[in-house]
C-alpha cells in the first residue's frame, strides 16, 4: 500500500509524516535491540559450549541447546563437521574401468 502525502491536507500531512517517522525510528531501535540480544545469546552459547563452538552456526548452536546433555567432545566433532564444506572435499572420480556388459 502506497500513500502519497502530497494528496493530504497540510495539517494532516504533518501528523502522518511524524507518525511514519516515529514508527521508522521505533523499528530501527527494535532491530538494533534484536541484534544485541542475538549477540548476547551467541556469547552465552560460546561460553557454555567452549571455544570449539565458535565454528558452529547459530542454527547448530540452537540444536545443541535442545539436547539434554552435550559433551565438549560432541561440540568438537560438530565443529569439525561444520569446518568441512562440500567444496573442500576431494571431488569424486568416476570409475572408468566398468565394462559394458553388451547385448545378448
Amino acid at each position: 500500500m502506497s500513500l502519497d502525502l502530497d494528496q493530504l491536507p497540510p495539517d494532516l500531512r504533518d501528523v502522518v509524516a511524524s507518525a511514519i517517522s516515529a514508527e521508522r525510528a521505533e523499528k530501527e531501535r527494535l532491530q538494533s535491540e534484536v541484534r544485541v540480544l542475538r549477540e548476547m545469546i551467541r556469547l552465552l552459547h560460546l561460553k557454555k559450549y567452549g571455544p570449539k563452538s565458535e565454528q558452529l552456526s547459530d542454527r547448530q548452536l540452537q540444536l545443541l541447546e535442545g539436547e539434554p546433555s552435550v559433551t565438549p567432545e560432541e561440540v568438537a566433532s560438530e565443529a569439525d563437521l561444520a569446518a568441512r564444506s562440500p567444496q573442500a572435499r576431494e571431488p569424486r572420480v568416476p570409475k572408468r574401468d566398468r565394462s559394458h556388459p553388451g547385448r545378448v
